[in-house]
């Protein structure tokens, strides 16, 4: 039988005595008897991961001290300190325990909890629970002993009690709280027990890993009496501990007759209050039958009204169903509109997706096919300007010195026309990349300019991400000769490089500069190509750097911006993710 506290009936109780009855009968001593019962008590609580409920559950009787043997005696006699105990001094005796530990599961381990002096007070204050068990039951413990009856269930019956510490962790009536209750998890107490015609007590207690409800408990007191049935022989013979020799099943009759009254007395105990159990749950199932039938009632009225509002609902439906009917059609008529317009924009999109193509295939060959003619020219005017360059004269050198200028001008156009044209050339094959790294070879290119303008550039903490290692030098390259380029006349440049995390793997990557600084309504302009806000005479360049680096940032899934304050300075602002999707 394995069942789990929480879900105990009756019924399982029934099941439950009649497996105590069959695995501890004809014990040959009480003791046997005990442990039998209370490694039962522990292996049949089973929760549903297939663990034990009860972390240990012990079965106490009383006992004289001449009854003892005699090394039950040794032990008590060496915790009084040596001194012999009388005869007639009464203990409450362990006879049986099993729990999780080793050493709970037999009585000779636990030796500080073999015996207890019943006639010591202490008891009462080591023993609450306990003590207000055998009150209930006619057994004084010390006269004037306050105790807690609270726990007590079923407080009229006199043969058989109950109690329940439905909260053990934090309740005074639990001792051994931090060194038993809390490590072991206990949540609740049970015990229960009775009296022999000896005058002997006995009790079990429960120290249970899931709570029990006062409900569940009172089902034990119909157990009560089943505890005492399998034990009642062999206290009346005297049969108590295994060491001891055997008293022969051979009796008097007197004392047959005595065993075999009270046994059919407890018989009839754990028949009436069965019978009272299953009157209780007749009770309890007449009284929700009654619950049942007044729900049945108020159910079919419900159903009544549930059918007159479903008619209703159905009228409503159909006249519904027909608006949704017309306004289907009226919606299919606008789907067929919307499908045909996403078609249309479908073909728009790759016809633009296609001219952009052809744009950026023109310009990479327009400026391909176009150095070779600009280089005869640069040629032919370095040969000019070497074999004729005194015959020319000042008017004649300085039209030279034009075309030199404009030649190399349209070299410098043609070469970040072609470079923005590649920026999305080729299979995207990125690694991790330091931009600390890039950084430091990005001053050193740019060191002649750095030493011209005497700038200062800074770079702080930048982050390692996935990207082309040529396409980040060229963009770092391009903002920071913008940077030294716009900066103000007699002042030295200072540049600063930093960056910050982001969430959902993003970097944010600032360069700021003290320079002249925009408007920033032309933030738009100066990102397309060709946008300068400057003349060549004022500030040479070909207008294509800014719309590189946006083409470059782009190219990674991420922003370029950038904010200004005219005659303070500019910061750029690139927003780069840290990983790029795999193709």
């Amino acid at each position: 039988m394995k069942t789990s506290i929480d879900e105990l009936t009756i019924l399982q109780i029934f099941e439950l005595s009649a497996l105590v009855k069959n695995n501890c009968d004809e014990m040959p001593t009480l003791e046997e008897a005990a442990q039998e019962l209370a490694k039962t008590l522990y292996e049949v609580f089973i929760n549903n991961e297939d663990e034990n409920e009860v972390a240990l559950c012990r079965v106490f009787k009383s006992c004289l001290y001449k009854e003892f043997p005699k090394e039950i005696k040794e032990a008590v006699d060496q915790k009084n300190g040596g001194k012999t105990m009388s005869d007639q001094n009464n203990f409450l005796m362990l006879m049986g325990t099993y729990g999780e530990k080793e050493e709970w599961r037999a009585r000779e381990k636990s030796k500080d909890h073999q015996a207890f002096p019943l006639y010591d007070s202490q008891v009462i204050k080591n023993a609450p629970m306990m003590s207000a068990l055998f009150d209930q039951i006619g057994f004084a413990v010390t006269p004037s002993a306050q105790l807690d009856s609270s726990i007590l269930l079923n407080k009229q019956d006199k043969d058989f009690g109950v109690f329940l510490v439905e909260q053990a962790k934090g309740s005074k009536l639990v001792p051994a709280q931090k060194e038993f209750v809390e490590p072991f998890g206990v949540e609740s107490v049970l015990g229960f027990g009775g009296m022999y015609s000896t005058s002997n007590i006995f009790a079990v207690i429960v120290f249970s890993k899931k709570r029990i409800s006062p409900k569940t408990a009172k089902l034990f007191w119909s157990l009560a009496p089943v505890f005492k049935l399998v034990m009642l022989e062999n206290e009346l013979l005297g049969n108590i501990f295994t060491t001891q020799s055997k008293i022969s099943r051979n009796i008097s009759l007197e004392l047959a007759v005595e065993i075999n009254k009270e046994k059919t007395e407890t018989v009839e105990d754990e028949f009436s209050r069965a019978k009272a159990a299953l009157i209780e749950l007749t009770k309890e199932l007449s009284e929700t039958n009654s619950d049942l039938l007044n729900e049945i009632t108020e159910r079919k009225r419900a159903e009544g009204e549930l059918q007159k509002a479903h008619d209703e609902l159905e009228m409503r439906v159909k006249e519904r169903t027909q608006d949704l009917m017309n306004v289907n059609r009226r919606l299919e008529d606008e789907m067929g509109e919307h499908q045909r317009a996403k078609i249309k924009l479908q073909q728009y999109s790759k016809e633009l997706e296609r001219s952009n193509q052809d744009l950026e295939d023109f310009a990479y060959i327009a400026s391909h096919d176009l150095q070779a003619p600009l280089r005869k020219v640069i040629t032919f005017g370095d040969r000019l300007n070497e074999e004729y360059s005194s015959i020319l004269g000042k008017r004649g050198q300085d039209i030279l010195r034009r075309i030199e200028n404009s030649t190399q001008h349209m070299r410098n156009f043609i070469s970040d026309l072609l470079e923005y044209s590649r920026v999305n050339a080729g299979v995207r094959k990125f690694k991790t990349i330091n931009l600390n790294e890039i950084g430091k070879e990005v001053i050193s290119i740019l060191e002649e300019s750095i030493n011209q303008s005497v700038g200062k550039v800074e770079f702080k903490r930048l982050p390692n991400i996935e990207a082309d290692k040529m396409q980040m030098s060229q963009l770092f390259q391009n903002l920071i000769a913008n940077a030294l380029k716009f900066h103000k006349l007699g002042v030295a440049p200072v540049i600063t490089i930093s960056s910050r995390d982001l969430k959902n793997g993003l970097h944010e990557i600032s360069i700021s500069d003290n320079g002249i600084g925009f408007d920033e309504k032309y933030l738009e302009k100066i990102f397309k190509p060709f946008g300068r806000l400057h003349g060549q005479s004022k500030f040479q360049g070909t207008g294509i750097g800014l719309a590189l680096c946006k083409k470059i940032v782009q190219r990674y899934g991420g922003t370029l911006t950038a904010k200004s304050i005219m005659g303070e300075g500019s910061t750029f602002i690139i927003t780069l993710p840290e990983k790029q999707p795999e193709n």
